[in-house]
């Protein structure tokens, strides 16, 4: 929602930050001749907002100005030699902040500490390039509910609604490549 409403500080940190990384790495590899890997946090909001099932070949179609930061950084990373773009959706069990949550909003968005063991495993295994790192496509209710027990159900309007921007009804990830890679 911050980078909808504070789009100069989504385009400073999704897409001047990533430049000032591209960068710094860029000029380290020609002064030191190391080899650094990136591994750049992407989103799903890359992909279409209602296909579902994206794959990493997938035309990317942003529909908000957050997916498309995301895309901008993504074209930034692709400059370097070694990088893993990773394109995900993730939350923190431990702090869910709604009361509601859509029962026909499907994702395929996973818990942090599940992001973070995959994307080890990715660089433990030399992974290089573009993944979808995720779980299997769920509402978004049924996702947090498991977390959050007070947690209420409710329509994708009612979210939709309140919102002044636009986000993705159904933005799950296809992760076969994740699957076939680990």
């Amino acid at each position: 929602k911050e980078c909808e409403t504070n789009k100069a500080k989504a385009k400073q940190i999704n897409i001047t930050g990533t430049k000032n990384i591209v960068d710094a790495i860029s000029n380290i590899k020609k002064r030191r001749k190391k080899k650094l890997k990136l591994v750049f946090i992407s989103s799903d909001a890359v992909y279409p907002p209602s296909r579902g099932n994206n794959k990493e070949t997938d035309k990317l179609s942003p529909y908000n100005f957050y997916g498309l930061t995301k895309v901008k950084g993504e074209n930034l990373v692709k400059k370097l030699d070694e990088f893993i773009i990773v394109r995900t959706r993730f939350f923190d069990k431990k702090k869910i902040p709604f009361k509601y949550s859509a029962v026909n909003i499907y994702t395929s968005s996973l818990e942090v500490n599940k992001l973070v063991k995959y994307i080890s495993k990715l660089i433990k295994k030399k992974f290089q390039g573009t993944i979808n790192v995720g779980g299997p496509k769920i509402s978004d209710y049924k996702n947090y509910k498991k977390y959050k027990k007070n947690l209420e159900p409710c329509d994708k309007s009612k979210i939709l609604n309140e919102l002044n921007f636009k986000i993705a009804t159904n933005a799950s990830l296809n992760i076969s490549k994740l699957k076939k890679f680990l």
